[in-house]
């Protein structure tokens, strides 16, 4: 039997999952339990820990009743413990309705363990899984970007990192873009989502680029990625509409990839659930295509009222 232990996210246990983090076999900075505490410090989520003695912790976000939403694989030590681990969640399926988030660890093998794992899984299970692969740019697309961006910088933008968060800079961001692109029904407020970056900027955990004109902010994105991990991680980003007519989304998202070569990470863009039909949410992803992703997402979806239920709530609640 595993050692498994649940606790809270918190300062008391933030440094020894740090180090867990450091030397552990997969790592991904959304993982991060310094993000991860922020996220929950500042953002309100509910984040809570499933520690499996010291080889590693998987994180979740607990919710109503029987339904979590863990993120996957965690933060394990070892391929023996990742797959130790599968079989435990698994077993808590029988309980549970759950989404489960398995973020890319760049390992087809890993991938293998997961549909291997879950072959037989009860299609009353609700599971995501991203596996965000390189794939190469086509000549539309090389020609579509090429032309953006030279559009970008005949319109006299100009895109730069902020090393320390400037307060006027980020509202002005916050109220043109971050509010336009969510309808001005944003998830997080101002105070929430620059005390959030804020943090991350000081503590050297991501690259916030903003993209301008005259002095105007027209967009900007920010990029998750700590000197342990291999990954960087599309963490915000949000473009104006004047923005996005001058092509400042492909100077801002250009810039993001070649901050992210030059330190030698994978970019990793995400995908979204297939049944997420929120217009916002597509038209970000069909952006992010553009770029040469592409993700595949083996899925498990269910029928059953439950779940339908669950849906019609999220959809209702949007």
């Amino acid at each position: 039997m595993m050692n498994i232990k649940n606790e809270t996210l918190s300062e008391d246990n933030i440094e020894v999952l740090f180090d867990i983090y450091k030397t552990s076999l997969f790592r991904h900075p959304y993982l991060n339990p310094y993000n991860l505490y922020r996220r929950k410090l500042n953002l309100g989520f509910k984040l809570k820990l499933l520690l499996f003695k010291d080889q590693g912790y998987v994180a979740y976000i607990s919710q109503r009743f029987l339904f979590n939403t863990y993120l996957l694989p965690g933060i394990i030590d070892s391929l023996e413990s990742y797959i130790d681990i599968y079989s435990f969640l698994k077993r808590k399926f029988v309980y549970n309705i759950s989404n489960i988030i398995h973020f890319y660890i760049n390992s087809k093998e890993l991938l293998d363990i997961y549909m291997r794992e879950f072959r037989s899984l009860d299609q009353d299970i609700f599971i995501d899984v991203i596996y965000d692969s390189n794939v190469r740019l086509n000549k539309a697309q090389r020609h579509r970007i090429h032309i953006n961006l030279k559009k970008a910088i005949q319109n006299g933008i100009k895109v730069r990192f902020i090393q320390h968060l400037e307060s006027d800079s980020f509202r002005e961001w916050y109220n043109n873009c971050y509010t336009y692109a969510y309808d001005n029904k944003p998830p997080f407020t101002y105070s929430q989502l620059y005390e959030y970056t804020q943090y991350l900027l000081e503590h050297d955990l991501e690259k916030f680029t903003i993209a301008e004109v005259d002095g105007k902010i027209l967009g900007g994105i920010g990029i998750l990625m700590d000197q342990y991990s291999n990954i960087a991680w599309y963490n915000l980003g949000a473009i104006c509409k004047e923005g996005r007519e001058k092509g400042a989304g492909y100077l801002l998202m250009n810039t993001a990839i070649e901050v992210v070569r030059e330190n030698g990470k994978i970019f990793e863009l995400y995908g979204k659930s297939k049944f997420d039909q929120d217009s916002k949410h597509v038209g970000i992803f069909e952006f992010k295509k553009i770029f040469g992703r592409e993700v595949e997402i083996p899925y498990y979806s269910s029928n059953n009222f439950i779940v339908k239920l669950l849906r019609l709530f999220s959809a209702l609640k949007r």
